[in-house]
């Protein structure tokens, strides 16, 4: 049996330098585990399409936005596809009307396909308008303005975001062993 050694810092290290092989075998673990993780992930792409919305009448009249209701209606899948073209309506991906500015609206539209995704984002846009038109009575005092339409669709995992994943999994790994074997070296050490 080894006789203990003293509870230091530079002996620590030395018991690290005499386990090096089985430190880098779990970060190697947790870098394979990190890959299969990071590569598990699906990919989506989003993108944003941008349209205002005014209404002489009503605009300015109080300090909370007039036009919040209107993200809401927009949001129902059932009335943008009653209202839109039916071929481009049928097949609608995941999307989000939130409103940005007072009167100001995003569209965000998500898909496993990019162009999916921006003719979503585009789709809804073009039937704000006649969404309207179903909802109130005085539908022609609103003022659509279509402020950018979606283009392009950007991927929610990148090389860069796996790397990090792959990373992060892997010195954690190698954290957790070396907090092991400091705890080991704690308890044979002498104090």
């Amino acid at each position: 049996m080894s006789t203990p050694v003293k509870f230091t810092f530079k002996n620590y290290l030395k018991e690290i330098k005499k386990t090096w092989l089985i430190l880098a075998i779990v970060f190697g673990l947790g870098a394979i585990a990190g890959a299969w993780f990071a590569f598990r992930k699906p990919n989506s792409y989003s993108t944003v399409a941008k349209f205002s919305i005014h209404n002489d009448l009503i605009d300015g009249k109080t300090d909370v936005s007039p036009y919040t209701q209107i993200s809401e209606y927009l949001m129902s899948t059932k009335l943008v596809k009653e209202n839109g073209d039916p071929a481009k309506t049928k097949d609608l991906s995941t999307y989000n009307v939130k409103e940005s500015l007072r009167g100001v609206f995003l569209v965000t539209a998500y898909d496993a396909d990019p162009q999916h995704a921006i003719d979503t984002a585009n789709t809804v846009v073009a039937t704000a308008e006649s969404v309207l038109t179903a909802v109130y009575n005085d539908a022609s005092d609103y003022r659509i303005t279509v402020l950018s339409e979606a283009t392009e669709a950007i991927a929610s995992v990148t090389v860069k975001s796996r790397i990090i994943s792959i990373a992060v999994v892997a010195f954690g790994a190698l954290a957790l062993a070396l907090i092991v074997l400091f705890i080991k070296f704690d308890f044979t050490a002498e104090k």
